[in-house]
């Protein structure tokens, strides 16, 4: 294993390709959702936004009513919008059945942070109101995150707006939901009336389609065994719904699991025909803090045995060989670390959640990109999986994450493979700064330039 002594430095580009405006329908009495924007490479590099980062700040414990300090947090105009062809905006989850709703049906997670904190000038002398420019006005028909990303568009910047629902802690009732299909379009549907002009995807992150629960990765998620005809009947229903209300365009794009194992209760027919795009989740491979108890990467490109297994070519190599087309699987980097408590280096015995001053330093069990590496410690690469890590032999913390090294090996495997792009989980862990030559997101965008050489 080598140190990283030398980071990759790529050009930052900006690409220009006109947005359409989809005609009008009968369903729909306001603007449509913009076509998809297309890009010169035809490679996609989607970052998902998580309305968390709102209050990212460690030393803001939350939302305003909590009495926290002013804060600088990461905010849609965060985002070097101009690198990226897509942005997924995590998350909506899934409403449990009331006698309100009477159906499971999608829904905020955080009214605050998506539509309904305002953002004034700069210089607010109101701690409790973001600063960006230009303002919010009164009488907007949104405020939140949602209207600073229909500000970005009018702004002229190209770039395709999702939404993720669902995810990790969002996708118990999944399973509820897909059993009257119908009424869970309806929801998803509403969401778009709501905010005309704003989405042109939806990503479904059911995590995980099971048809038993012990299944699920023991999450207490639900699963059924009409879990996997429900959800291709979903499936067919919301591309008919979308293209009736004139959205022939509108994406439909899937997070799946990259184990192989859990591959098999996917109805891959009904997801490939409408499906836009596979979202492998190439990470979270592996944590001492689940169990595992040799230390290794969490995110790498190949499996090296006995201890990188899980890898992006294993998955890659599962969905083709279920006959999903290479042009429609984007894969994951993870901008983030799991931890290896306990350990003398990559493929050694390891045990626990990592030390106390780890765990001092990222309380949510996970470190940032940004954060990498932490005082002590040392960079390396692994060559043979394709992963980089950090080893700090006081504390005898292992952290695997994915660096700009492990960046250009999978914007090349994407390249050799004709793969669609990539999905980077998520914006507000790299490096604030994009020109900044550890960003990973940077480096991400030479998708973007057409080549990854």
């Amino acid at each position: 294993m080598q140190p990283l002594s030398v980071l990759l430095a790529f050009a930052a580009i900006a690409t220009t390709m006109a947005i359409d405006t989809a005609s009008a329908s009968d369903t729909f009495k306001a603007p449509l959702n913009p076509d998809v924007t297309k890009f010169p490479s035809g490679k996609r590099l989607v970052a998902y936004y998580a309305n968390w980062g709102t209050y990212k700040n460690p030393n803001y414990p939350g939302h305003p009513d909590n009495n926290g300090p002013p804060y600088e947090n990461y905010q849609p105009a965060d985002l070097p919008i101009k690198l990226l062809t897509d942005v997924t905006y995590a998350f909506y989850t899934i409403a449990n059945k009331t006698t309100e709703t009477m159906s499971e049906v999608p829904v905020s997670n955080d009214n605050f942070s998506d539509f309904e904190q305002q953002f004034n000038s700069k210089n607010s002398d109101n701690p409790s109101i973001h600063s960006v420019s230009p303002p919010d006005a009164p009488g907007q028909a949104y405020y939140g995150n949602f209207g600073q990303f229909m500000k970005l568009r009018k702004a002229g910047n190209k770039f395709n707006f999702g939404l993720a629902i669902g995810g990790w802690t969002g996708s118990t009732y999944f399973s509820s939901a897909m059993r009257t299909p119908e009424l869970f379009v309806d929801g998803i549907m509403d969401v778009l009336k709501q905010y005309p002009g704003l989405f042109n995807r939806v990503d479904i992150d059911w995590e995980y389609v099971q048809d038993t629960p012990e299944d699920n990765y023991g999450n207490g998620n639900e699963a059924s065994p009409d879990d996997p005809a429900n959800f291709a009947k979903f499936l067919e229903i919301l591309r008919n719904r979308l293209d009736a209300a004139g959205l022939t365009k509108f994406e439909i794009t899937g997070c799946v699991t990259p184990n192989p194992a859990r591959m098999t209760a996917l109805p891959f027919p009904a997801m490939i025909k409408y499906l836009d795009y596979f979202n492998v989740m190439t990470y979270d491979f592996k944590s001492s803090a689940w169990g595992d108890e040799i230390s290794g990467p969490h995110s790498n490109v190949y499996t090296v045995e006995p201890y990188a297994h899980f890898s992006v070519d294993l998955a890659v190599k599962a969905y083709l060989g279920y006959g999903v087309p290479a042009s429609k699987i984007n894969i994951g980097v993870a901008m983030y670390s799991q931890v290896f408590g306990n350990t003398t280096g990559i493929n050694q015995p390891t045990n626990g959640p990592g030390s106390d001053s780890y765990n001092t330093q990222c309380p949510s069990g996970n470190c940032d990109y940004s954060q990498i590496p932490l005082a002590g410690s040392t960079e390396y690469w692994d060559s043979a999986s394709k992963s980089s890590y950090t080893y700090n032999p006081t504390t005898m913390d292992l952290l695997a994450y994915d660096s700009v090294y492990a960046v250009y090996e999978k914007c090349q495997y994407v390249w050799d493979h004709g793969l669609a792009g990539i999905i980077a989980w998520e914006a507000s862990n790299d490096v604030r700064d994009s020109k900044n030559r550890r960003s990973c997101l940077r480096h991400e965008q030479m998708l973007v330039k057409g080549s990854a050489t």
